[in-house]
């Protein structure tokens, strides 16, 4: 699909490997001979990949919110969705969209699954936050490796490299939250990597 152009010009960090760390104890896991992939901030892949998909050929890109899909009457299979417009002013004319295949891809928390999939439909149970640090100029066991720290009674810990110098810390937080845990979304940006700042 050529999405391998969106990691350019993001500052798209190469790992050869994992590192594990247990009980102080390194392990070092590196990828069969050849092989690599990148870190990165979510927020620029995913510009990155919007704006390919903008310039796609055969492709329109209409931003819109789905207020439900149309099924056929006879096969049951979603046909089209109708959705609406909104701006900032208004709330927007409703309109139809109707096409070959249709994708439900509005998260974990999906308004659509249900009625699409039927009563196979998993319930969403939230179960822990992943909280998210960057952390400047941190020093990992091994230089383009990820790195994963097993800490017993608790969710592992997760650092990889985002640029040159910052290093994404993820930590699992079960729910519910302690109640002295203060967490801030810097902006708005920020907020769509699904990743938040813990202080």
């Amino acid at each position: 699909m050529g999405t391998e152009e969106c990691l350019e010009g993001i500052e798209a960090v190469p790992a050869h490997g994992y590192c594990v760390v247990n009980e102080g104890e390194n392990v070092r896991i590196p990828y069969p001979e050849g092989y690599q992939d990148k870190s990165f901030y979510h927020r620029k892949f995913i510009t990155a990949l919007r704006n390919k998909a903008n310039f796609a050929s055969g492709v329109d890109v209409l931003e819109r919110t789905v207020t439900k899909p149309i099924e056929c009457p006879h096969t049951g299979r979603v046909i089209s969705v109708q959705a609406v417009n909104k701006t900032d002013n208004s709330e927007g004319a409703e309109e139809e969209f109707c096409g070959d295949l249709t994708v439900v891809a509005d998260g974990c928390f999906s308004n659509f699954r249900a009625k699409v999939v039927g009563g196979g439909a998993a319930k969403t149970e939230l179960r822990s936050h992943s909280m998210g640090s960057i952390l400047e100029s941190a020093r990992l066991p091994y230089d383009e490796h990820g790195t994963v720290i097993l800490i017993k009674g608790h969710g592992p810990i997760l650092l990889y490299r985002i640029s040159k110098t910052e290093t994404m810390m993820l930590v699992a937080v079960r729910v519910p939250l302690p109640p002295d845990l203060k967490v801030q979304i810097p902006d708005s940006t920020f907020a769509h990597s699904c990743q938040l700042i813990a202080l």
